[in-house]
């Protein structure tokens, strides 16, 4: 006689997580399912963490507190975990810190007269303009990518014959500097000459 004997392992009661990861970034420490605290570190751009959470317990099921609009610096977003029975549960936390951009690039510079040489593009630091003499002022207008980055040195300037040189200097928000350079020549007065 042949018997058979099916033996069915039940899946575990639980209210661990199995699998915890954020997207392009990694979590400190190491997932372990008994270590219920974490943090990362995360682009200025991330405002919410794309995550791969699983449960141990199949049937489990978990809320996500706190994963959105994140602010610069420190945030919290927590996975709030019942086991399948409703009796278990497990509160894991990652601390998100979200550093401060370093965007440091301008959207424009704009002079009141003539036209930059070459054409306006932010990845291009040095820049030409030519004017006639009789333009004795120039203003400089110029306005930063990120609205938190600061500017230095747009306005009025006057010009002398020759070149005039005008740096603007863009900080942003984490304190990271670039400087754009524009070459103001003022051509030289015509002289009448009488023969």
């Amino acid at each position: 006689n042949i018997y058979t004997v099916n033996v069915i392992r039940k899946a575990p009661i639980s209210a661990k997580l199995s699998k915890l990861e954020v997207k392009n970034y990694e979590i400190v420490p190491k997932f372990n399912e008994n270590t219920n605290s974490y943090t990362v570190n995360v682009d200025n751009e991330i405002t919410s963490l794309d995550m791969i959470i699983e449960t141990l317990d199949p049937n489990a099921t978990y809320t996500v507190t706190g994963n959105k609009d994140f602010v610069v610096g420190n945030n919290e977003v927590t996975i709030e975990v019942i086991s399948s029975d409703g009796l278990q549960k497990e509160t894991y936390t990652i601390q998100v810190n979200r550093n401060m951009s370093s965007n440091n690039y301008l959207s424009y510079i704009l002079p009141s007269k003539g036209a930059l040489s070459p054409t306006f593009t932010k990845t291009n630091n040095n820049y030409t303009l030519t004017v006639e003499n009789d333009i004795t002022q120039i203003n400089i207008d110029a306005e930063p990518e990120d609205s938190n980055a600061t500017i230095t040195g747009n306005g009025n300037y006057n010009l002398v014959v020759g070149t005039n040189t005008i740096e603007l200097i863009v900080t942003a928000p984490n304190g990271n500097k670039n400087i754009y350079t524009v070459n103001v020549i003022r051509k030289a007065p015509i002289s009448a000459k009488l023969s």
